[in-house]
This record gives structure tokens, C-alpha cells and sequence, in this order.
């Protein structure tokens, strides 16, 4: 839309046979528009070469997709599952961050901070850093405890550093040693992540 909100640019919709809804949506820095949220459907539209067009066959999978600037093709669309995302950001060179709730199957890369599911059969948080093409996770990590884990917001630091939060149940939630707050006070605890540019610590 525009500004003022009396001009609609373009209107679309994305889905499958079954239900799926759209969390989070962002400017790709060119126009166009990277969207994340979840999809229970196997027909869900991928498009060739990107990091996973099959359906995990699970309850839900995160999705990723990247339209043009008018809404009439999808630069790229990935599966990421079994998930939910519910926030994402581009990375300023066309690639994005992505977060929310993953199952244990989730796609996690070699050298990330947590590559071990952690709370099953409930679910982590997980941060994702996807390529400008969505052919390639430059890395996937788990966040999280024993319990239920969500991401549900990212922000990018110039140097690459990203933050992340969301909501924790788990009294196992991984915290550094000087914390402001190493103590979960109840159900459905805050927490604020950083993590290094590729993933494999936390600040």
C-alpha cells in the first residue's frame, strides 16, 4: 500500500490445499518483499533450486518466500521444516534472518551454536541465516531448553551480529555467566539472545 494508505500497489495470495498463515513480512532492500510464517500444505508453491521443496509430512513447516517489487512472481520459495516462522528480516545483502518454534527435525548446519533438539516433543527456538537465492542455510541453530521455546523477533547489527527474542519455558534456557537474569521467574519467561555473525556463539 501506499503511505497513506489509499492506494493498494498489489494484492496476492500464497498458500496451499490446507491452511497456512503469513507471521512476519519485510522489505528485501530492492522493492520486493521476504514473508515467513507456516503452512500445513503439501502443494505449498516452491520454486526450483531452493534449499527444500518436499513437506515434511508433519504438523506444520516454516516457509520462506521473496516476492518482486509488484507482487507477480516469487523471486525464490523454500520450505523449512517441521516449524513456524515468525520473524524475518532482511540482511542487507539480499540474504535474510529468520526465527520462531521448529520441531526436531529442523535443518541445523555444521559449526552452529546447538545442533541438538532440545526439548522433545515440544519445541525450540531456532535462528536462520538464508541465502539471497534461498538454495542455502548459512546457518541454522536450535535456541533453547527442555521445555517450549519461540522466537519471535530479529534484529541485525551492523556487524552482522544478530538479536534475537522470544518467549522460554525452560528453567535449562542456555544463558551466559553474566547475565542480567539467569533465573527462569515462571511460565513463559523473556529472553534476548546475541549471536556472532555466523552463528556459532552467544554474545
Amino acid at each position: 500500500m501506499s503511505n497513506s494508505g489509499n492506494r493498494l500497489f498489489f494484492s496476492d495470495l500464497l498458500g496451499g490445499s490446507n491452511q497456512q498463515q503469513s507471521r512476519s513480512i519485510s522489505s528485501d532492500g530492492s522493492g520486493g518483499a521476504f514473508l515467513t510464517g507456516y503452512t500445513q500444505s503439501s502443494n505449498f508453491p516452491t520454486t526450483s533450486g531452493v534449499f527444500d521443496t518436499t513437506f515434511s509430512g508433519t504438523y506444520s513447516d516454516c516457509f520462506v518466500s521473496r516476492l518482486n517489487s509488484t507482487g507477480s512472481q516469487l523471486i525464490f520459495s523454500t520450505l523449512l521444516g517441521p516449524g513456524d516462522g515468525r520473524c524475518i528480516i532482511s540482511d542487507g545483502n539480499g540474504g535474510s534472518f529468520i526465527t520462531g518454534g521448529c520441531g526436531a527435525t529442523f535443518p541445523t548446519t555444521p559449526g552452529a551454536f546447538d545442533t541438538s533438539f532440545n526439548s522433545n516433543p515440544l519445541a525450540d527456538a531456532y535462528v536462520v541465516h538464508l541465502n539471497d537465492s534461498g538454495s542455502q542455510l548459512l546457518y541454522s541453530t536450535f535456541l533453547g531448553g527442555s521445555s517450549i521455546d519461540a522466537g519471535l523477533g530479529v534484529a541485525l547489527v551492523d556487524s552482522g551480529e544478530v538479536i534475537v527474542t522470544g518467549s522460554t519455558s525452560s528453567n535449562d534456557f542456555p544463558i551466559t555467566h553474566t547475565a542480567f537474569d539467569s533465573i527462569n521467574n515462571g511460565h513463559g519467561n523473556c529472553f534476548i539472545a546475541w549471536l556472532n555473525p555466523i552463528g556459532s556463539q552467544l554474545l
